[in-house]
């Protein structure tokens, strides 16, 4: 890539997660929003009204045309491999929101396939930096807790109200 050269990028999906994506990317000067693609044309016409992105695709197939060199996969979980190796099928750089994917299966097919590609694959995780997780690990590395067999991370946030319906668990069904 040339000097001062913009990085075109590309979104998939426009859900909630995805107006964290868009404003992130428009606060950097060397990011241009090529396109949003999403199966709810209304919803993808939506974020890109709001966040003055040029165009609608129907599909990450589709948004191949605007040659983006990076791809955020905002979708959900089922979907995140197919999409990511996609992506990088058509030369792309790749971000996908957490989890990864639903199987170590699928996990592996995206890291052989950016391998293959050479290209970067990268896992969104809000709270790396996050001082009492970087506390945490500091911790880990100098044995002061033992052996970590698994972790369990707790966090509130504004989030939207989950739609599951009243059996669904409060903070599920009132937003976290």
């Amino acid at each position: 890539m040339e000097r001062n050269q913009l990085v075109k990028v590309g979104l998939v999906g426009a859900g909630y997660v995805s107006t964290y994506h868009a404003r992130a990317l428009r606060s950097l000067p060397f990011v241009e929003i090529v396109g949003v693609a999403d199966s709810d044309q209304t919803r993808a016409e939506t974020l890109a009204a709001q966040f003055q992105i040029p165009k609608v695709y129907p599909s990450l197939a589709a948004m191949a045309e605007a040659q983006p060199k990076v791809i955020h996969i905002l979708t959900p979980p089922a979907s995140h491999a197919s999409l990511a190796i996609e992506a990088m099928e058509m030369g792309c750089h790749v971000f996908v929101e957490k989890p990864m994917a639903e199987s170590a299966a699928d996990c592996d097919r995206m890291i052989q396939c950016a391998r293959e590609k050479n290209l970067v694959l990268s896992i969104n995780h809000s709270a790396r930096m996050d001082p009492i997780v970087l506390e945490a690990l500091e911790m880990i590395r100098n044995g002061a807790i033992g052996e970590v067999k698994a972790v369990d991370f707790f966090r509130s946030s504004d989030y939207q109200a989950y739609s599951g319906g009243p059996a669904m668990p409060p903070q599920f069904r009132n937003g976290s």
